[in-house]
């Protein structure tokens, strides 16, 4: 199984970027190798979509679960289309904590958008 991580460095010690789509780094963390793997986002740059092309990168990495602090509707739509866990990071978390707590069990799925819940408010993109 591997797991999804928005990151605002290039270390699994960053914290978790609040941006998804537009996010500097993703970590995927691969539970059954007990490693990870840090990319720069291609889609850090883009004007629009870039949730979207993110989410679209997790479908075809075969992702099982994500963990973030905010998302659009409309990645949210593609992600839980297609099956892949959300969880809810504490803001400011590091990537390995948010990782300790997911594999504790200590997140919370997420499994339904709602634009007045705080957790996935999108987020101003300015």
């Amino acid at each position: 199984m591997k797991i999804f991580i928005p990151s605002s460095g290039d270390s699994i010690e960053s914290p978790i970027d609040s941006r998804f789509g537009r996010c500097r780094y993703y970590i995927i963390y691969d539970i059954i190798l007990d490693n990870y793997e840090i990319y720069r986002n291609p889609f850090a740059g883009m004007e629009n979509a870039a949730g979207s092309s993110l989410a679209l990168t997790i479908i075809n990495k075969k992702i099982e679960s994500v963990i973030l602090t905010n998302i659009g509707r409309k990645t949210f739509d593609i992600l839980t289309e297609k099956n892949v866990k959300i969880y809810k990071a504490v803001p400011g978390s590091s990537v390995k904590d948010a990782i300790t707590n997911c594999l504790m069990g200590n997140l919370i799925q997420v499994s339904q958008y709602a634009q007045s819940d705080t957790v996935f408010q999108p987020h101003n993109l300015n």
